[in-house]
């Protein structure tokens, strides 16, 4: 396997549910990275009690904020499924409100258009988003047709055609 070279000190692995975490997390082991895995309270996940969890409610935020600082992290990287939260209003500190309100404006929004609320707010304190395939490289295929069987010309016209209905469905 090759290993992964990144350009960050600390990795903060925000994990989900699903087996992906658990392939992150062996990765990041197996190329020698320092990293934290972050978990949130009510959030299924197969990570096990280790020495190196964060674990966090959502309503309090700034609390993952300065850990991570503390911790010296300067790197996240997103990986697992998560449902929306069901935040209790109440418990919000102050100090996290700042954070949250924007991520619970988007709450109606899309899936995507909520994530990329929570990347903006990673964003702004200064961490560096990871993508997962500079930490799995090995994991994703490359471009292309990855099969000895090749798609006909009516299957690639197949496939264009669903690509269009797909990006008309997904503006509406």
């Amino acid at each position: 396997m090759k290993k992964v070279t990144p350009d960050f000190k600390k990795l903060a692995i925000i994990s989900g549910d699903g087996d992906l975490p658990l392939e992150v997390i062996r990765n990041v082991e197996e190329s020698d990275l320092d990293y934290v895995i972050v978990c949130f309270e009510g959030v299924p996940s197969k990570i096990n009690c280790r020495e190196n969890v964060i674990s966090v409610k959502f309503e309090k935020m700034h609390q993952l904020f300065e850990e991570l600082k503390t911790r010296n992290v300067d790197s996240v990287a997103f990986c697992g499924y998560m449902n929306r939260p069901k935040m209790d209003l109440q418990l919000i500190s102050q100090e996290s409100r700042s954070i949250l309100d924007p991520i619970a404006s988007k709450f109606e929004e899309s899936d995507e258009v909520l994530f990329f609320e929570i990347l903006k707010a990673f964003k702004d304190k200064n961490f560096r988003l990871v993508s997962l395939y500079e930490l799995i490289k090995n994991s994703l295929s490359d471009e292309g047709v990855s099969t000895l069987v090749k798609p006909s010309n009516t299957d690639i016209q197949d496939s264009l055609k669903a690509d269009e209905i797909f990006k008309k469905i997904s503006e509406v």
